[in-house]
């Protein structure tokens, strides 16, 4: 089992390092890393290029984080492939267990618990959920790890959304029967303040698109968004 990684980023000198360190450590090698740069200015590029972890970076702009995962993705060679953002990062056993999660030729998509991190401390962990996805996300993206053959097969990323496109994808693979398998332990760290983070209603809004959408369900996903709204705000 052969795993790429792809880590998408924008002017993010200040986290990256962090992140392609963390995939330095793992105790199974990526095939590939690729860094995705929308166009950087603080020298988020060159950092990248000179990092021992990276197989090669691609800059230039693009049209959104969903293009981006996408770009990354047509680029990428081997079995399977993860996503980490340039302000996450990974624990050192993250491609090894999901080499193991995915040897199984029936599986197409593994992933695990993420950890949040508030500054230096432990904010909270999140475990995943699969079978609440029709509600919604419970799936930790920055832990999943797909094989290329399902992207292929069911499609990349919806560019059209803007925050909740992880959401709209693991919701597509999941009514369509691809097989998910999950690790409870951590494989991922996330600090807080993401994108999502900081238009949670936006993401929200597009959570129910997705679900309207795919699930033919467009009432009842409204109606799940303004409570999410509320319970949140």
């Amino acid at each position: 089992m052969k795993i790429s990684i792809i880590t998408p980023c924008y002017n993010a000198a200040k986290t990256i390092v962090r992140t392609m360190d963390s995939v330095l450590a793992q105790t199974v090698s990526p095939f590939v890393y690729i860094i995705i740069d929308g166009g950087s200015t603080d020298g988020t590029v060159e950092i990248a290029k000179s990092h021992p972890a990276v197989t090669y970076v691609i800059s230039e702009k693009d049209k959104g984080i969903a293009d981006a995962f996408n770009k990354g993705i047509a680029l990428s060679s081997g079995d399977a492939i993860g996503i980490i953002n340039s302000d996450d990062w990974y624990e050192p056993e993250a491609i090894e267990k999901a080499t193991a999660g995915l040897a199984d030729s029936s599986v197409g998509v593994f992933h695990g618990a993420l950890q949040y991190w508030n500054g230096s401390e432990r904010y909270a962990c999140f475990y995943p959920n699969i079978q609440m996805i029709t509600k919604e996300m419970t799936v930790n993206h920055p832990t999943v790890f797909i094989k290329k053959c399902i992207y292929e097969t069911y499609g990349y990323f919806d560019d059209s959304y803007r925050y909740a496109m992880d959401y709209e994808l693991m919701l597509r693979l999941w009514i369509r029967n691809v097989k998910f398998v999950h690790d409870n332990t951590v494989i991922a760290n996330m600090a807080l303040s993401g994108i999502s983070d900081e238009h949670w209603i936006a993401a929200y809004r597009e959570v129910a698109r997705a679900k309207a959408n795919l699930l033919g369900e467009t009432i009842t996903a409204w109606k799940y968004w303004m409570w999410q709204v509320g319970r949140t705000a």
